[in-house]
C-alpha cells in the first residue's frame, strides 16, 4: 500500500507540465519571431516572461499555454502591422 508520501503530487505534476509546455511555447515564439531586427530574442523572452508574471496568479493553470502563447502572439502580430 502506497501513502500520500510514495505517490507523486498531483498539483506538482501539473506545474511541472505547464513549466514545460510554456517553455516549448516560448521557443516556438523566439522561433517565430526573434528573427527581426525591431523583436530580437531578448524582446520575445522578455514579453513571455512578463505574461507569465502576469498569469501567475491564475487558479486554473492547464490552459495557461495556450492563453500565453496567443496573447504574445497578437502582441508581436500588432507590433509588425504598426511597423508596416
Amino acid at each position: 500500500m502506497s501513502t500520500s508520501l510514495d505517490a507523486p503530487n498531483l498539483e506538482t505534476l501539473e506545474t511541472r507540465q505547464v513549466d514545460q509546455q510554456l517553455s516549448e511555447v516560448e521557443e516556438r515564439l523566439v522561433a517565430r519571431y526573434s528573427h527581426r531586427a525591431d523583436l530580437g530574442e531578448d524582446t520575445v523572452r522578455a514579453a513571455v516572461a512578463e505574461l507569465r508574471e502576469r498569469y501567475s496568479v491564475a487558479r486554473v493553470r492547464s490552459f495557461l499555454p495556450i492563453i500565453i502563447e496567443r496573447a504574445a502572439r497578437a502582441r508581436f502580430d500588432r507590433h509588425i502591422s504598426a511597423r508596416a
